[in-house]
């Protein structure tokens, strides 16, 4: 870290050298300020450029400006949204100019597939969001920062812990078995992402983002495609919508360095209330008197050789989220330099940011590096590349904040008197269990390392033809290191006999031991488009049309071996003995456990070659048409559907230019638009139409290969029909801005595994199924200039949308087909997917406290084991309604931003719950336990039972809607207070901008939901892209798409979100 700082600082003191040495040249300076022509206002942020040099600078906040001329000079002002200007200064010190509004300019130009566009001309549905309205906000990813920006599109973060997985859905939940996030493009080429991490029972680490490698200070724009007529140029993985990513380029002129830095705190938003040790043994002699009428016993066993006498004893009073919980800090620096001359211009920028979380022992660490170079050859070639990368390094987080909640109990100490683990250091007889604490020196690293390169040449055949070839390439590496301390691992259950190196087996109580494991993971996806381009005006005329060929492959390799942490590890090294005892293999002890692992090295390969067309039709300024058609074939498809055909049209009608709506004053833009198109989504696992084998050694005992899954030759891409119909629109002269719009989207040919008759010796055949899911919807963007006078200005932008998922049809498969590993989530008919399927609580009855559930006549029953017959469709997976609104409030050099994000209407099931507020004699219990009943007397809120020690039938709960909560929430997503300093200040110090800021993220939150937080990814459930399996099963198995799918709203102990304080600078010279 110190080099590092070391060789920024020796890097921004030579660029301070050589911008004096550049300004020492100039002989006099001139003053001014700039201010609209139609108000009087300052206008901040305007570019002024000494006509033919590079010598230049920018208005301030208040439209003031300063700047060096050696002579009389024309001087450029330029601004979007303005007409640009030409002052000629002779020997005047002073200037005050006036820029004029350009309602042509404030059409601006739009990211498309393959192209831009002009925004006014855009008939398709998409949502821009400009690198500059994140800049400063501190996350790790920049999907992260897009909550709450975008309409239509629901982003959550799966947890607090910096690097972790974000889930994007845009427009719903259109997949069950299939991926459903979006294709992401970067500079016109298509990235890996998806989640790589790898977890496992040794060291349940949190879901992996390898998007978290993208750095976001280098980013321009986002667009968000979200309709047919935009997306479907990319065809058959565009039904989960599209996210273009445009870095920055650079431009002519003088040479402009930024620099910034800032540093902050992190810290849980929330913490839940449990009870204390003396409370636990109170509520554990209360659950005893409950069962069976007498107190505690002394002597019972509380778990880990304690007892009611023992643990009084001891004293011990044990807050084990407060363990391994802490302040954590965040740091973030960057510099950038980009300029050029006509010919050729440059984008040069790096960053390092380091984390370390709110849990003791996580952290994540990135640098990256991009260029970005565009040289125009002759007048009519142009060549460039985009060149990016990073190198992280995430210590993640053990499989501990579970245990930490539940059943690391208050009256467990942390240590024993000799100062080893409590709990960890076992002798014969003892009870078995984690120790958080001693969890945290586990060991869950990844190291990564990616490269983003993108080459690209333009060639104009003539002034309305234009050729374009380019050839991306991202390599992804990624190195796991999973290591279990022996104190978190066990061997030799008491009845095992392991045997010395004579041969004579040898009686042995249980000893510590570990787990290892190395994974190494290798991406390597390349992309190659070749675009020609006609753009023509014959009189009220034009036509934009173009005609591509692209072609992808990505391969994948994973390697890695691991040990079953059944060998012995000591000092973090493999030894192959635990206390002087040889460990063999299982087969030679008897058949018992004492030693396993695996090692695997798998290769993944996909491949895609698409044939695409678009052409956009403007005639006479105001009716728009656009049409696109996309072929793709791909090896992921059977060989009786190789390729799809996805076309998309669409219309619109800028209804401003017609004379009946130029008669109405307060009306200053308006346009309808409408499109209908299709879309796939070939995210479905590679070669699931294949047959597979693999080894077995069932029949007679003799190894070999068997079958484990059948073919079918007609497997091929999910399909989505979406329509969508809306209005732009602006009022009184554009102080009020935005657009409403409704669509629908049916999802269709849904994979699933379907169940098959057992007599082919299968369970199930993976196909395209009757399922059917529409997502139809309402989104409104409005942005509201409320006050803009002199030095004052307020700006309000609103986003809200609503959704509503249902499944039209299950295809004939029964509910009961969607069960399997899915808990008490399931697809139904009639309802959205993921609904909530479980018994409905009845309450407590209030003569001996036991809970009761509804029958299917109503009546209240009381059951010891769940009654599946009972089971109902409970709760709302998905929210009625979620947006954000946020506000820029200008005073001066003075800028205040704050946003909030809120969704309203969903539902969680809280799985822990069930076990904190009732399961007394298995784990720790939240302070809502303190609402039971405890006799007829006291009764309680009379939805929670009295306490029973468990097997007296009512110690952990039956699922039920008691656990199924309101999710809705408000939430204060960031705050960012700046001063930008005058410019009659900088450029005393020969600089173009300082810029102080201070921040903050999710400090507020809104909500009635009693768990960790109520926006969270469930991912216990989930398997991943980077594992050593197919999504897809042998025959009957559950993809984990289906998991991550179905089960997205049933908490598991999540991570709560961070909330983080930040201060920092930025500085442009």
């Amino acid at each position: 870290m110190t080099k590092f700082y070391r060789t920024v600082s020796k890097y921004l003191a030579v660029l301070l050298v050589f911008a004096s040495l550049g300004l020492q040249a100039q002989e006099r300076t001139v003053t001014g300020k700039v201010t609209s022509s139609d108000d009087g206002s300052p206008i901040p942020g305007v570019n002024i450029l000494e006509k033919g040099t590079q010598n230049g600078t920018v208005s301030d906040s208040d439209g003031n400006f300063i700047i060096s001329l050696s002579k009389e000079a024309t001087l450029v002002f330029s601004f979007v949204g303005f007409k640009t200007k030409d002052v000629v200064v002779t020997t005047q010190s002073s200037v005050s100019v006036q820029l004029e509004s350009d309602i042509q300019a404030l059409s601006e130009v739009v990211v498309v597939g393959y192209g831009t566009q002009q925004k006014a001309e855009i008939t398709g549905s998409i949502s821009s969001v400009k690198g500059g309205e994140i800049q400063n906000i501190s996350v790790s990813s920049f999907d992260a920062a897009l909550q709450g920006r975008v309409a239509g599109a629901q982003i959550t973060q799966s947890s607090g812990i910096p690097g972790s997985a974000v889930r994007l859905r845009i427009r719903g939940q259109s997949s069950v078995s299939g991926n459903s996030e979006p294709l992401y493009v970067v500079d016109g080429v298509p990235i890996t992402s998806g989640d790589f991490s790898k977890r496992d029972g040794s060291a349940n680490g949190i879901n992996g983002n390898v998007l978290a490698d993208i750095n976001p200070n280098d980013i321009e724009s986002m667009e968000v495609l979200k309709d047919a007529a935009a997306a479907a140029i990319y065809g058959s993985r565009a039904a989960n919508g599209v996210v273009l990513i445009t870095t920055k380029r650079g431009k002519s002129g003088k040479t402009v360095f930024n620099a910034g830095y800032y540093a902050g705190t992190n810290e849980v938003t929330r913490k839940l209330n449990f009870i204390n040790s003396t409370e636990w043994l109170a509520l554990m002699d209360e659950a005893s008197r409950n069962s069976s009428g007498f107190p505690i016993s002394p002597n019972y066993n509380l778990g880990r050789g304690l007892t009611p006498s023992t643990a009084v004893a001891g004293g011990a009073n044990t807050n084990w989220r407060d363990q391994i919980l802490r302040t954590g800090s965040v740091q973030e620096a960057s510099v950038s330099a980009s300029g050029g001359s006509e010919k050729t211009r440059f984008y040069v920028g790096g960053t390092y940011r380091k984390d370390e979380s709110y849990f003791i022992g996580n952290s994540f660490e990135r640098v990256n590096a991009r260029i970005n170079v565009d040289h125009n050859a002759t007048d009519k070639l142009t060549i460039g590349t985009q060149t990016a990368i990073s190198s992280t390094t995430n210590n993640q987080v053990p499989n501990v904040w579970g245990t930490a909640q539940s059943s690391a109990l208050p009256i467990f100490p942390i240590r024993n008197q000799d100062g080893t683990y409590f709990g960890n250091t076992l002798a014969q007889g003892q009870n078995t269990g984690a120790n958080p604490v001693a969890q945290l020196e586990n060991k869950f690293k990844t190291d990564g390392f990616r490269l983003f390169n993108n080459v690209y040449l333009n060639y104009k055949i003539t002034n309305d033809l234009v050729f374009r070839t380019e050839f991306g390439l991202d390599v992804l590496n990624q190195f796991d290191e999973i290591y279990t301390s022996y104190h978190n691992r066990f061997l030799f259950p008491l009845d095992y006999s392991p045997v010395s190196t004579g041969g004579q087996p040898i009686a042995l109580p249980r000893v510590n031991a570990g787990g290892f494991e190395e994974r190494r993971l290798n991406v390597v996806n390349w992309n190659s488009n070749n675009i020609l381009t006609y753009s023509k005006t014959f009189g009220n005329h034009k036509v934009e049309a173009l005609v591509g060929f692209a072609a992808q492959k990505s391969s994948q390799r994973t390697t890695g071996a691991y040990t079953n942490g059944n060998a012995g590890f000591r000092d973090n090294y493999f030894t192959n003995t635990v206390d002087g005892l040889q460990i063999f293999d299982r087969n030679l002890v008897n058949n018992y456990p004492v030693m396993g692992g695996y090692n695997a090295d798998v290769d993944n390969v996909y491949s895609f070659i698409s044939y695409f067309s678009r052409i956009n039709y403007v005639n006479n300024g105001k009716y728009l048409a656009s049409v696109s058609v996309r072929s793709d074939g791909s090896s992921r498809f059977g060989s009786n559907n190789k390729f799809g055909f996805f076309p998309a049209v669409s219309a619109g009608w800028i209804l401003t230019k017609e004379d009946f709506i130029k008669s109405i004053s307060w009306i200053s833009f308006l346009k309808a638009k409408a499109s209908f198109g299709i879309t796939g989504n070939a995210e479905i696992g590679n070669f699931g139409y294949l047959a597979t084998y693999g080894g077995s050694g069932g029949y007679l005992g003799q190894s070999g290969l068997a079958a484990q899954r059948i073919a079918n030759p007609d497997l091929r891409w999910e399909k989505n029909n979406q329509f969508d119909v809306g209005f732009e629109f602006g009022l009184f002269d554009e102080k009020i801005t935005g657009s409403i719009g409704y669509y629908s989207k049916i999802s269709k040919d849904l994979l699933f595994v379907e169940p098959i008759q057992s007599s082919t010796g299968f369970t199930g055949v993976l196909k395209n199924t009757g399922i059917e899911i529409q997502n139809s919807g309402i989104e409104l963007n409005l942005t509201s200039r409320n006050i803009t006078s002199g030095n004052f200005s307020w700006t309000t932008d609103l986003n809200i949308s609503s959704n509503q998922n249902e499944v039209l049809s299950t295809g004939g498969l029964p509910i009961e087909a969607f069960a399997s590993g899915l808990g008490e989530s399931r697809l139904i008919a009639g309802y959205p997917v993921g609904q909530g399927f479980m018994m409905k609580s009845a309450g407590v009855d209030p003569a001996d406290g036991r809970e009761q559930f509804f029958d299917n006549e109503g009546n209240k029953l009381k059951l010891t084991i769940e009654n599946t017959d009972y089971r109902k469709p409970v709760g709302k997976p998905f929210p009625d309604f979620f947006g954000g609104i946020n506000n820029s409030v200008k005073y001066k050099g003075i800028e205040l931003n704050f946003l909030f994000t809120f969704q309203s209407g969903n539902t969680i099931f809280d799985n822990e719950a069930k076990f904190q507020i009732g399961d007394i004699a298995n784990n720790n219990q939240r302070r809502e336990v303190l609402n039971r009943w405890q006799s007829p007397e006291t009764p309680g809120d009379g939805k929670t039972p009295g306490l029973f020690l468990s097997g007296a039938g009512s110690g952990r709960a039956l699922n039920s809607d008691r656990f199924m909560y309101d999710a809705s929430f408000l939430r204060l997503r960031t705050v960012t207070l700046s001063y930008t300093l005058p410019q009659s200040i900088v450029s005393k110090a020969r600089l173009n901008m300082v810029r102080f800021f201070v921040s903050g993220q999710n400090l507020l939150l809104f909500t009635k939901f009693p768990g960790w937080d109520p926006e969270f990814v469930n991912t216990s459930n989930v398997g991943n892209t980077g594992q050593f399996f197919s999504p897809f099963g042998s025959s009957g198995q559950v993809s984990q798409f289906q998991q991550a799918n179905i089960t997205f709203n049933a908490a598991q102990n999540p991570f709560p979100q961070t909330r983080t304080f930040t201060a920092g600078v930025n500085i442009s010279f």
